[in-house]
């Protein structure tokens, strides 16, 4: 499991539109991101590059 920060999150929709689109990547099947926290958990190893 890969763990993130996120920074400057404006809103919920946002945190759920980054979900998704790491979602699409390749292995990046189940990420989450608490909005709150701006912690971004990602089970598989996915290229954010």
């Amino acid at each position: 499991m890969e763990e993130y920060r996120i920074q400057g999150l404006s809103c919920a929709h946002c945190a759920a539109e980054i979900e998704k689109k790491i979602r699409s990547l390749e292995h990046g099947e189940s990420a989450t991101l608490n909005y709150n926290t701006g912690k971004l958990k990602i089970d598989e190893k996915v290229d954010l590059k």
